[in-house]
């Protein structure tokens, strides 16, 4: 239906592709014939002090220790008074937290890093954060689902 309702819009409104060049777009680190764009250096920082804060909860912190446990053994996490559910809720929470930060960086999740197609470039402005918004929705469902209350399926 969707792609149906996109279509409509496109022959009704014509799409009309447009670009942006940002002032960094050309300029990089280079290394002889090699030239590293800057956004992709941006990219590995964050990702290594994103890797890094992520040690540092996993290895420095009860909680961290919880999440361990329970992945190699579940049922003796449980043994010790560890909450299951409060802990898978977590590690979704953690990991749609950090599967939303390419899309903050302005990439797509698959790293392609491709221009918009015409179904997305008709769509309304907003609209393309959608993943963002998917992300909060799932991370905040997720912290609920901790309390035991807004989610009624069990863990595996």
């Amino acid at each position: 239906i969707n792609l149906v309702i996109v279509s409509l819009l496109l022959l009704i409104f014509t799409g009309d592709f447009r670009s942006v060049t940002p002032s960094y777009s050309g300029s990089g680190l280079d290394f002889g014939s090699v030239t590293i764009p800057y956004i992709r250096v941006a990219g590995l920082a964050v990702a290594l002090v994103l890797a890094g804060i992520l040690w540092a909860i996993l290895n420095r912190t009860r909680t961290g220790a919880a999440i361990l446990a329970v992945g190699a053994d579940r049922d003796a996490a449980q043994l010790v008074g560890v909450d299951l559910r409060h802990i898978y809720a977590l590690t979704f929470a953690i990991g749609a937290g950090l599967g939303v930060v390419p899309f903050l960086l302005g990439r797509d999740s698959s790293g392609t890093g491709e221009a918009p197609t015409p179904a997305q470039a008709a769509l309304p402005e907003g609209a393309s954060q959608s993943p963002i918004i998917t992300q909060v929705v799932g991370m905040t469902n997720a912290l609920a689902a901790g309390d035991g209350e807004a989610s009624s399926a069990s863990p595996p």
